[in-house]
């Protein structure tokens, strides 16, 4: 585990990332790594007021068969996100009135996001640092435009694969 935080504490992570999209690492080479983000074609995220019940929350949830909202200020700007790990590490252990509290209450503050432009492979690199599993992307202004997930990234470079099984 030392050795993982050393490589991804270095600072010179940014090049190696960018000197990995100029070779091959198998199934993980340039052509997947070193795409943006865009071509993942990221869902419109769900998003709630930061007033939002956490009983409404997770009704949306449910409904939605979705890990996590994204929770957004009063101009529509990225101001948290809750995530079923919000639920399970903040909420379930304890004594809180679901109905009467505001998921502004036990959302995570300020979450890691991106662009559109950005690479898979950062898009990766920032999740495995942060310990998440999903990523907000933003326009220029802040406001939510799509979210990324590892099962998103994953499913993309499986469907890229296959394709180019088939395509053999």
């Amino acid at each position: 585990m030392d050795q993982k935080k050393a490589l991804l504490d270095n600072s010179k992570l940014d090049s190696a990332l960018g000197t990995g999209c100029n070779r091959h690492f198998g199934a993980l080479d340039q052509r997947y790594l070193c795409q943006s983000i865009g071509t993942l074609n990221p869902p419109e995220p769900l998003t709630v007021e930061a007033t939002t019940s956490l009983a409404e929350v997770l009704r949306v949830l449910q409904s939605n068969k979705v890990g996590c909202v994204i929770v957004t200020d009063p101009d529509g700007k990225l101001d948290g996100i809750f995530s079923e790990r919000d639920w399970i590490l903040k909420v379930a252990e304890l004594d809180v009135d679901i109905e009467r509290t505001p998921v502004s209450e036990v959302m995570t503050r300020k979450p890691v996001s991106e662009s559109m432009n950005s690479t898979i492979a950062f898009a990766l690199s920032l999740m495995s640092q942060g310990g998440f599993r999903h990523l907000p992307i933003v326009d220029q202004e802040h406001i939510p435009i799509g979210i990324v997930s590892v099962k998103d990234v994953v499913d993309h470079m499986v469907l890229s694969c296959l394709q180019e099984l088939l395509d053999f």
